[in-house]
């Protein structure tokens, strides 16, 4: 790893920088984007990336910066684009609601496991369809799963179980692959 001013503080990843159209000026996002990305690529550490229209321009961002280590959290956008972050290298999250997102499945058939990581997005994106976290505000939540109530980060099985059975493998399989995806993204080694 080069050195860096911020390599004593051991930073390990620059994680969910947002950036949606909807908010602000996406000229300053963009700008403040494009700093985060030369810190990630200085201290060479992954970075998690979440947008929400604007897609095809993080995508277009992150190619020209020529980014390596890039991980899309939650990605809504179309499969073309899917392809080009593929193509890059870079990996997908899976959240725990594709046990009924067409979208999401979808993605899973046609990715390879190499290029997906899985997460929970809590306490957002329920395994549960319909289901929300509203423990927070003041009233409890009637149990639709007698297993699941809230979202936390345990969740995160659901997504190993729907990626396994999509990709015809077993939960142990989907487990090791996705865990050496993590461990060759953040260069961890099994000892």
């Amino acid at each position: 790893m080069k050195k860096s001013k911020y390599t004593e503080n051991k930073f390990s990843v620059l994680k969910n920088l947002k950036v949606e159209e909807k908010f602000s000026s996406f000229d300053k996002q963009k700008k403040n984007f494009i700093r985060f990305l030369d810190l990630s690529k200085e201290l060479d550490i992954p970075v998690f990336i979440h947008s929400r229209g604007a897609e095809e321009k993080i995508i277009d961002i992150l190619e020209r910066e020529k980014c390596k280590k890039v991980v899309i959290h939650c990605f809504m956008g179309n499969f073309k684009l899917i392809d080009r972050i593929v193509n890059n290298g870079w990996t997908l999250s899976i959240p725990a609601n594709i046990t009924f997102s067409e979208h999401f499945q979808k993605v899973v058939e046609r990715v390879k496991i190499d290029s997906l990581l899985c997460e929970t997005d809590s306490p957002f994106l329920h395994p549960v369809k319909g289901m929300r976290n509203t423990e927070n505000q003041g009233f409890s939540v009637p149990p639709i799963s007698k297993e699941i109530r809230v979202n936390e980060p345990a969740n995160v099985v659901e997504s190993y179980k729907m990626i396994a059975k999509i990709k015809k493998i077993s939960l142990k399989e989907c487990e090791k692959k996705i865990e050496d995806n993590f461990r060759r993204l953040f260069e961890i080694i099994m000892v």
